[in-house]
């Protein structure tokens, strides 16, 4: 055999392996299924006051170890930061992330991404005391996490808006804490939650824009898993699973600001 031909051979075993990584039989041969999750997104994802990961998203991974492989202690789940999101499917570091990842321009590219289960809009955050509505926004600055929808947003509809870009919504909160002439654009699911939680703060515009989806991502081309994941999104819609883990995940937070016709994707 030529050198050509074993190097022809080598490379079609390598990329056949890269595949397997992340391919349904294999996550089933190893009986474990390695999650992406977050940590610092309360009430979707965080570390609950025994130092564990809980939340909504955590719930979600459990129950597809637990529908995939029989058991939701099968379920690896790998805090992953939100630039991590496609780099650690594309480096075969996870199988599935589950971590509040809203597609944006690219990332398709990067990532296949399943039925969405979520849904999140825009809220502004203020002090109790200052001025409300669109006119306080367009005069204020405001700080938003750099790299994300809310920049995408607002450097295209409102390019006039001083924007204070940090690289995670604590600082962004931090800062509205120290400084009473700024607002704060945050994500309403984190919003509500934080609000209710500082009374001395308020939504001062619940929703701005459009919905965003927060859908499950695969690695690129693994049409396998993402088959099975479309699949069980459906079964957990039809079966009332993402009703009742808002029910225990996030309704104690929200109370009744927030319903799950706000949160939860095609829900009526």
């Amino acid at each position: 055999m030529s050198i050509f031909r074993i190097l022809c051979v080598v490379f079609v075993l390598f990329v056949s392996l890269g595949c397997e990584g992340n391919s349904l039989n294999h996550i089933k041969s190893k009986d474990k299924i390695r999650i992406g999750v977050s940590e610092k997104v309360p009430p979707i994802a965080y570390i609950n006051e025994n130092g564990e990961l809980d939340g909504f998203e955590i719930k979600l991974a459990k129950k597809i170890a637990k529908d995939l492989l029989g058991d939701e202690s099968k379920a690896e789940l790998i805090i992953i930061s939100p630039n991590e999101r496609a780099s650690s499917l594309e480096s075969n570091q996870v199988d599935l992330v589950l971590a509040t990842f809203i597609p944006r321009s690219g990332d398709e590219a990067r990532v296949d991404f399943g039925t969405p289960y979520m849904k999140v809009a825009i809220s502004i955050v203020n002090h109790y005391s200052d001025p409300s509505g669109m006119q306080d926004l367009l005069d204020s600055p405001l700080a938003i996490k750099k790299n994300t929808v809310l920049e995408d947003y607002f450097t295209t509809n409102y390019p006039n808006i001083e924007l204070i870009k940090f690289d995670n919504v604590q600082e962004c909160l931090d800062k509205l804490q120290k400084d009473r002439n700024i607002n704060v654009a945050i994500l309403n699911a984190t919003a509500f939650a934080w609000v209710r939680q500082n009374p001395q703060f308020k939504i001062s515009i619940p929703i701005l824009g459009d919905d965003y989806m927060i859908a499950p991502a695969v690695k690129k081309g693994d049409k396998a898993l993402l088959k099975w994941i479309n699949q069980e999104m459906d079964t957990l819609q039809k079966d009332g699973f993402f009703m009742q883990i808002y029910e225990a995940s996030l309704q104690p937070f929200y109370g009744k600001e927030l319903g799950a016709e706000n949160l939860l994707y095609n829900q009526e």
